[in-house]
């Protein structure tokens, strides 16, 4: 139970905002009352986050060696984390403006053997990246205890679909059978609330809490945390929801757009 449903996603740039950026980010966000996500990094440093006591997620990038990676999703296990999981949009790297980055280190997998680092921990595993219905089942066949919709902020695919777009659907085939969490361009809370109006149970946000860092530091993470909650809140109560269970499609209108002759 966190009290938000806002959560972080940290990002690997923040090298340049503060010294020891991670350690404050992750204060800021217990302090917030949510939770973290890490991606690749020296195991060493995610037990200095863990041990902050933020309950934190670990998602291991797609190496081409399988074994590297069920060596760090073991070590993330017994690090502390709350959950662990992979990139599945990840697997030939992505790009840094027209130039491929890691893409030699990557590689794709098979769903046995993403079945296979599913049964390698004890801990739910999390497909992050998912962006369609066949990711979804795919998951689902797997054994996942989770997913990420996402499109990895566009550095995978040029103009891939945005989450909120397939959303709807991949709720559709999720339904209740597990967490959906979505990222991918998150600012505001009103952004959050068409999120959890169209099937995710939690939202990811990355740069906005980076904003908060180089402001004030770790109360910085905190209050941009609690500004986008507030956000939140004040929309449910213009759209008479409650609790964040009353949030559904209901509030949202739909768009046509109609191109003239």
């Amino acid at each position: 139970k966190f009290k938000t449903p806002i959560l972080s996603a940290a990002l690997s740039s923040m090298g340049d905002v503060a010294e020891k950026p991670l350690i404050k980010v992750a204060s800021g966000i217990k302090d917030s009352g949510s939770m973290m996500w890490l991606g690749i990094m020296p195991s060493e440093q995610f037990k200095e986050v863990v041990e902050t006591g933020v309950p934190t997620v670990r998602i291991v990038k797609p190496y081409r060696d399988t074994q590297a990676m069920i060596k760090e999703l073991k070590e993330a296990e017994e690090a502390g984390a709350i959950a662990v999981g992979t990139d599945i949009d990840f697997f030939y790297g992505a790009k840094r403006g027209d130039k491929p980055a890691a893409p030699k280190s990557m590689g794709p997998k098979s769903a046995e053997e993403l079945k296979t680092l599913a049964r390698v921990t004890k801990l739910p595993f999390i497909l992050k990246g998912v962006l369609s219905v066949e990711d979804a089942e795919k998951a689902l066949a797997i054994g996942a205890g989770g997913i990420v919709v996402s499109n990895h902020a566009g550095v995978v695919i040029d103009y891939a679909a945005h989450p909120l777009e397939v959303l709807p659907e991949i709720k559709k085939v999720i339904g209740n059978r597990m967490p959906i969490f979505v990222d991918s361009g998150f600012r505001r809370g009103s952004d959050v609330m068409k999120a959890l109006a169209l099937g995710a149970d939690a939202v990811l946000v990355g740069w906005a809490l980076v904003m908060g860092l180089a402001a004030n530091g770790s109360q910085g993470v905190t209050e941009m945390v609690d500004i986008l909650t507030a956000e939140l809140q004040r929309i449910m109560s213009v759209t008479g929801c409650r609790r964040v269970s009353d949030i559904d499609s209901g509030i949202l209108m739909s768009r046509h757009h109609f191109i003239g002759r």
